[in-house]
């Protein structure tokens, strides 16, 4: 009665190989979808961090000559995967997009609201571009947001101003990878 059969010894040598490697399968396959679920976010990122770069390129004269009011963000309205942007004051008023300008910013504007706290508090860091380093698997925005310097009129120092925010639809930047 207590003793097991060389079949069903085999049997059960068989059960756990194959529990093994169906484990060993499943790790692997959900390593790659990690991998690639980090790959589509890491891109996201670096796209929301293009538009920022080329709204500073394109604005670079104006922000030099202190002429915050004057910079220009409508590019932006036409941007693949781009949800929506704020460039916008450390008082917290928007200047683009343009539908939006001279409001400010309201409790609505969670991620908008962050971005201002955090370049009030900018002492902390030295850091000039703000948002979330940590990949969330169940995230479908992509939020990004940089200071406004502006060089201050006596002394020349870099001041902040503001903020340029942008929100990435990963979704969106999903299909653009692909295409």
């Amino acid at each position: 009665m207590g003793h097991i059969s060389f079949k069903r010894k085999d049997v059960i040598i068989f059960i756990l190989i194959m529990t093994f490697v169906s484990v060993c399968s499943e790790g692997i396959i959900m390593n790659r979808y990690y991998k690639k679920k980090k790959e589509i976010h890491m891109g996201c990122k670096k796209m929301g961090m293009q538009y920022i770069d080329e709204f500073f390129q394109l604005n670079q004269d104006v922000i030099e000559q202190r002429l915050p009011d004057k910079m220009d963000a409508s590019f932006l309205d036409k941007k693949d995967g781009l949800l929506e942007y704020r460039v916008f004051n450390l008082e917290g008023k928007i200047i683009s997009p343009l539908e939006k300008k001279d409001d400010y910013l309201a409790g609505s504007d969670v991620f908008y609201l962050d971005a201002q706290s955090w370049a009030l508090g900018r002492h902390r860091s030295h850091k000039h571009t703000y948002g979330s380093n940590t990949i969330d698997w169940e995230v479908k925005v992509i939020e990004l947001a940089r200071a406004i310097l502006i060089p201050d009129r006596k002394s020349l120092v870099r001041r902040y101003w503001g903020m340029i925010a942008v929100r990435v639809n990963v979704s969106e930047c999903r299909k653009i990878k692909s295409l």
